[in-house]
């Protein structure tokens, strides 16, 4: 709670909007002081493979440079029109090693910032001052581990590693999937049909989307069944049943995590 909280300390007024002439502090409620705890790192994103924003990475983790953070970054009037694409930039709060939510996403070729759904006016110049003071250099990975066990020893392991500058956890939130196949016949006729008769099941199951939701998958033989997936718990899962439902064995989630590495 303390650190949803925190998280929305940081936001509040980037979330509250600006008018069409001032610009908001995007940090502007952080306290560096408040704790020793605390980094901002803005890095290139694990799926941009082109590293296309690597030239704007910086780590701050002093209170100097932190306080330079809080009161230069900037963004300027809200947009209501703008060009997309998947060249971002993302600025985390870090914990520890631990990589905070929500992140500030900046495009710096259409010039622009992303929280909360809302688009701002950005000038990345602001992202090569700050590179100019804290550069890092880092290598990504993806790693995965079989049970609780071994994800809580490698974090108790690299806790005091310098090359770890921080980690984000991308698990799965739901305990494990499994997939179903549901046979075509003349009254499932379509994936969408198959997709509603499987949700009619599920729904009676469990009503709430955190414990069991469901995803259609396409592929390249429909004409015989259709595949989809159901991310639940064991207990949840054993109990979707049906006489048309191929069922595969359900299998747990792996906890994963991506990692920046100071190279």
């Amino acid at each position: 709670m303390k650190q949803f909280l925190l998280l929305l300390s940081i936001f509040i007024t980037l979330a509250c909007g600006s008018d069409q002439t001032t610009k908001t502090t995007l940090f502007g409620e952080f306290q560096p002081g408040a704790s020793k705890e605390y980094s901002i790192i803005g890095v290139t994103p694990f799926y941009d493979k082109e590293m296309i924003n690597l030239k704007y990475s910086f780590y701050i983790n002093d209170d100097t440079g932190l306080n330079l953070l809080k009161d230069s970054l900037t963004a300027g009037p809200e947009r209501y029109s703008i060009s997309l694409d998947d060249k971002m930039f993302s600025v985390y709060l870090v914990k520890g090693k631990e990589m905070l939510h929500p992140s500030i996403n900046i495009n710096p070729i259409n010039r622009n910032v992303i929280f909360n759904r809302h688009y701002f006016d950005f000038d990345p110049s602001q992202l090569t001052r700050l590179r100019e003071k804290y550069p890092i250099e880092y290598t990504i990975d993806w790693l995965e581990f079989s049970t609780e066990n071994e994800y809580f020893a490698f974090l108790s392991d690299h806790k005091n590693d310098d090359k770890l500058l921080c980690y984000q956890d991308n698990s799965s939130e739901y305990d494990g999937e499994g997939v179903i196949f549901i046979k075509k016949t003349d009254k499932i006729t379509t994936w969408r049909e198959g997709m509603d008769l499987l949700i009619s099941i599920t729904t009676k199951i469990s009503n709430d989307d955190r414990e069991c939701t469901v995803s259609y998958n396409p592929s390249e033989d429909e004409s015989v069944k259709f595949k989809y997936v159901v991310y639940s718990n064991k207990q949840i899962y054993d109990k979707v049943n049906h006489n048309q439902f191929d069922k595969q064995d359900w299998v747990k989630s792996a906890k994963g995590i991506i990692v920046y590495w100071k190279k």
